[in-house]
């Protein structure tokens, strides 16, 4: 978790409140509107999604917000939005093409070298999530859409774009424009030439400009969550009564998988079927009592050794099976409060 939260501080710039209205002032909804769906990958404390969806007049539950810090993220959940902690691009799981407006201020790149962590790979990562003809608002500072990897890309998903920079002093701080463009793969030079145009010729947030309509999605709600668990989560789920239901029935238990086999196992044995995956469960750890969850599997690891012989030095290359047990510790990790995962030797 403290990994979790120093990763969050990093490039974290909230979107002026009162700037929201003026880009809803380019999108439009149409009869479809309790189907429509809006995602805030680097929601914050979810400000800008709610005011988003207060404009559009949408309910709560048609607002998605995913947010790395723990903190800001609490500040979702209070919103009634649907909400998520963990990173946009390793930890959030949500169904592809069910979102008809994606809003994305992702972190900013203080070191402009487009490596890492930066306003490229998120947009790169949650284009996935948009529909087709769904719209994406994009906010970053101007130099990032003159970056090769963006540049390259927007093109080429999107089309009938706008940009639109920051008015009178919002814009100052750090330089950052509005782009807006409809998703619909297919590049060619019209649109390419339409992109060079809009960033070279950006017009102020809150003239008149072109008008997005927001798609709807379709009936089935989609899948959201993130693989990454607040504290607050680890407890409500290991404390939530199926889980209590199977603790007492057998999850402290060893499984009840039985193999035959024609010789006692010795320690070496029963370490190469829980290597091997064919002991994957639930059991009571012999000395603390606390339920494990055991899950094993066989990596291949690469090792080089080098070696002179005369004049010549030959490399030898091994792929040795090594065997690799991992252990979720449910009995800690809900007195801790955070994931207790270790390797078992």
């Amino acid at each position: 978790m403290a990994r979790l939260r120093s990763q969050a501080q990093k490039g974290y710039f909230k979107t002026p409140p009162h700037l929201v209205p003026l880009m809803t002032k380019y999108l439009k909804t149409l009869n479809d509107v309790e189907n429509i769906r809006v995602l805030d990958p680097c929601a914050g404390t979810g400000e800008a999604l709610a005011l988003l969806g207060d404009a559009l007049e949408l309910e709560r539950k048609q607002l998605y917000a995913n947010e790395l810090d723990e903190s800001r993220f609490k500040e979702c959940e209070s919103l009634g939005v649907n909400a998520a902690c963990g990173d946009a691009i390793d930890d959030l799981q949500a169904t592809h093409w069910r979102f008809g407006l994606l809003y994305l201020n992702p972190p900013y790149d203080d070191e402009g070298n487009m490596e890492g962590r930066t306003e490229a790979k998120f947009l790169k990562s949650c284009l996935q999530y948009l529909c087709r003809n769904g719209i994406l608002i994009y906010v970053v500072p101007e130099t990032v859409l003159a970056k090769q990897e963006v540049a390259k890309l927007l093109p080429v998903v999107l089309k009938d774009m706008a940009v639109l920079r920051f008015p009178g002093e919002d814009y100052k701080p750090f330089k950052q424009v509005v782009l807006i463009g409809r998703k619909m793969r297919g590049e060619s030079r019209m649109f390419v030439d339409q992109f060079n145009m809009a960033v070279a010729s950006p017009m102020t947030l809150g003239d008149d400009g072109p008008t997005f309509i927001i798609p709807g999605t379709g009936l089935n709600a989609p899948e959201f969550y993130s693989h990454n668990l607040t504290p607050e989560q680890i407890s409500k789920y290991a404390s939530a009564p199926q889980a209590v239901k199977l603790m007492e029935v057998g999850m402290t238990r060893p499984v009840e998988t039985k193999v035959q086999t024609l010789m006692p196992l010795r320690a070496g044995h029963q370490a190469l079927m829980l290597a091997s995956g064919m002991m994957d469960g639930a059991y009571s750890a012999p000395e603390s009592g606390n339920v494990w969850v055991i899950s094993g599997k066989t990596e291949m690891v690469k090792t080089e050794t080098k070696a002179n012989y005369e004049d010549k030095s030959v490399t030898t290359v091994r792929h040795t099976p090594t065997p690799v047990v991992k252990v979720l510790d449910l009995t800690e990790s809900q007195a801790k409060g955070e994931l207790a995962l270790f390797d078992l030797k």
